[in-house]
């Protein structure tokens, strides 16, 4: 078998974890354990025993092929495209969530409408109260925490009167 160099042209550049002008098909696969061994773990003396041959050699290899930078490069563009999955992932899920926010959101309004406010406890009323407040408060942007409402303060007739008032 011959120890052919790649068939790149020299207007072609490939980027610093593919083969490069050259490095023969006998030699880039020596590049390829040392790229994909983890960074904190990464030696040339694991490659040449892995592949069987002297860490002169090796350490030649590396030298001549830039083997540490081109690595470093290797581990950029690993993070940085875990990056760019992990933000996409990130943005299909808020429109999943956006989605089932906004169909939960039109049942609650459907169950809403048609409640009867005479048959809900005092209590009931307070906490849809409070939760009203609090889900329009953050849904403009504001903190929820200072749309506590204390239950004593508001009678239950009184939120009674303010649904009715709403239609409710």
């Amino acid at each position: 078998m011959t120890d052919k160099t790649d068939d790149l042209s020299d207007s072609q550049h490939p980027d610093p974890w593919e083969q490069q002008h050259g490095e023969t098909q006998r030699q880039f696969p020596g590049f390829c354990e040392y790229r994909d061994i983890h960074p904190l773990r990464r030696s040339l003396v694991k490659v040449a025993q892995k592949l069987g041959v002297s860490d002169t050699y090796v350490e030649r290899l590396s030298s001549q092929f830039h083997w540490v930078s081109r690595s470093t490069e290797w581990d950029r563009e690993q993070d940085r495209t875990r990056r760019d999955r992990r933000e996409a992932e990130i943005d299909e899920m808020n429109e999943r969530h956006a989605a089932l926010a906004e169909a939960v959101s039109a049942k609650v309004t459907e169950a809403v409408t048609t409640l009867d406010a005479k048959t809900l406890t005092p209590n009931q009323l307070v906490k849809l109260m409070e939760v009203s407040v609090k889900t329009e408060r953050l849904a403009r942007g504001e903190s929820a925490e200072t749309a506590a409402i204390e239950p004593t303060r508001i009678s239950a007739d009184e939120i009674r009167d303010f649904l009715r008032s709403e239609g409710l």
